[in-house]
């Protein structure tokens, strides 16, 4: 099993010096089953790159050792959003003490999961927010396929920390016989896909893995040169954290897979800027109007002592 994923700033982030506030992360159970789980942290939200992580550690953790049967986790499909909205929870409600935060409304991601069980082809697929998950054959035919949920508008998503996070929590399990890849997404990178598949995202995917496939990729650094290869222009001009994880059951495991490999995208960024100094002169205003918007609590952190932190609470 082959597990790829990336993290990248938007130029809004990378301007303000703030940190990706997206965060994938995946882990094996045994030697036939594997979890991905993937969040975006609400970009108006200074502290959402802490809620991201929370997600997404928590959910690996929930599924621990022997308690990862997408069957037995289906059976009672109530029951386990209800738990694993809980563990969360309780995992927003420690940070917001570290940081000594009055609600834990800033704390806001979305979430995505697979519990993939490759010896019994089963896998649990669980779904908060936007983003996507995108099930795909060793044909390329797209088998399964997760659609983002959004609110009146565009921009407006639901997150785990959500009083009704459990009405759009949609757990689904799947048979996987046929199934070569699954490809987890934030909302960020939908717009590289599309464009490069005709303005259809799964058309855009499958393109892509075609290339991943072709030329034999199997590290992240790996996958940073062909998102960087294909989507330059895009990765300069998005303005949204992004993110992207996939599982492959046909490739060997990746020799060089890290959570937050982010600081390629932000070498990348650095280097575009120094050529083109006026770049992202529209970063603070689109910063300050979001904040406007979402009236949140924030707190001033530097961007090396905001990964410091991120990191405390799992310590």
């Amino acid at each position: 099993m082959n597990i790829l994923q990336y993290t990248g700033r938007g130029h809004v982030h990378f301007k303000k010096e703030l940190p990706c506030q997206d965060y994938a992360d995946a882990v094996s159970r045994g030697t036939q089953t594997d979890i991905l789980a993937l969040s975006d942290g609400c970009g108006a939200y200074d502290l959402s790159g802490f809620a991201s992580k929370a997600n997404v550690d928590t959910v690996l953790a929930f599924f621990e050792e022997g308690r990862c049967d997408p069957d037995r986790l289906y059976a009672d499909a109530e029951q386990t959003k209800k738990e694993i909205l809980s563990a969360i929870g309780n995992a927003l409600e420690e940070i917001r003490r570290m940081l000594d935060l009055t609600f834990t409304k800033s704390l806001a991601g979305t979430l995505l999961f697979a519990v993939w069980d490759r010896a019994k082809d089963k896998a649990l697929l669980g779904h908060v927010g936007d983003g996507s998950i995108l099930c795909f054959s060793r044909a390329g035919d797209l088998v399964f396929f997760s659609e983002p949920e959004n609110g009146e508008k565009k921009n407006e998503t639901y997150y785990t920390n959500a009083e009704n996070a459990i009405m759009h929590f949609r757990l689904t399990l799947l048979d996987t016989s046929e199934i070569s890849d699954i490809v987890l997404l934030s909302d960020g990178p939908e717009i590289f896909f599309q464009n490069s598949g005709d303005g259809d995202l799964v058309t855009g995917v499958r393109r892509f893995l075609e290339r991943l496939h072709e030329n034999r990729i199997e590290t992240c650094c790996g996958l940073w040169d062909e998102l960087r290869d294909a989507y330059a222009d895009e990765i300069i001009n998005i303005e949204d954290d992004w993110s992207i994880l996939i599982g492959n059951r046909t490739a060997p495991p990746c020799a060089d897979r890290v959570s937050a490999p982010d600081q390629m995208t932000y070498q990348f960024l650095k280097r575009y800027l120094s050529a083109h100094p006026e770049a992202f002169e529209s970063a603070e205003d689109d910063y300050r109007k979001a904040s406007e918007e979402y009236e949140t609590e924030r707190i001033e952190f530097n961007a090396p002592d905001m990964f410091e932190r991120r990191e405390e609470y799992s310590e």
